[in-house]
């Protein structure tokens, strides 16, 4: 890691961690810079999984597409959610009814997508998939993030 990332990493700790509390030591100021530090690094880390949300956000192979996000609906066998959505039509879909999948909602990133999704209902979003090989060789649309663009008109 470059110096300057490092600096970043530490302006960002100390911007959390604020001023020594009123009679705080500066052995215990330093102690509480240094766990704001470690934990800010953590998260920053390749695969921590507040990295895996921005890959797949900024994933150059992800699809970006609007559509209007019409039910959403746990699928038993996967626990994904499964949403559906109002698109322009096109010819795989010329009816404009599409549906994409979450990832699995035991996985933290799953469940905030669905959740997401479902408080989303009636809204047009700008939806961010990526096309994922299941098991068992089919491909399916995995929404990796919706951002809410207002209420459908």
């Amino acid at each position: 890691m470059d110096d300057d990332t490092k600096a970043q990493l530490i302006l960002s700790a100390l911007t959390l961690a604020g001023e020594p509390a009123v009679g705080e030591g500066d052995d215990s100021y330093n102690e509480r810079l240094a766990n704001t530090v470690a934990r800010v690094a953590a998260l920053c880390a390749p695969r921590s999984p507040l990295a895996v949300v921005v890959d797949d956000v900024l994933d150059p192979e992800a699809k970006r597409f609007v559509g209007t996000i019409t039910k959403v609906v746990k699928e038993a066998s996967s626990t994904r959610g499964v949403v559906y959505m109002d698109c322009n039509p096109s010819d795989r879909h010329p009816d404009g009814k599409e549906t994409a999948r979450t990832d699995r909602t035991d996985n933290p990133n799953g469940l905030r997508v669905a959740h997401l999704a479902q408080g989303l209902l009636g809204h047009r979003v700008l939806f961010t998939v990526k096309l994922e090989v299941m098991p068992n060789g089919d491909k399916v649309r995995i929404i990796k993030h919706v951002q809410d663009l207002g209420v459908a008109s």
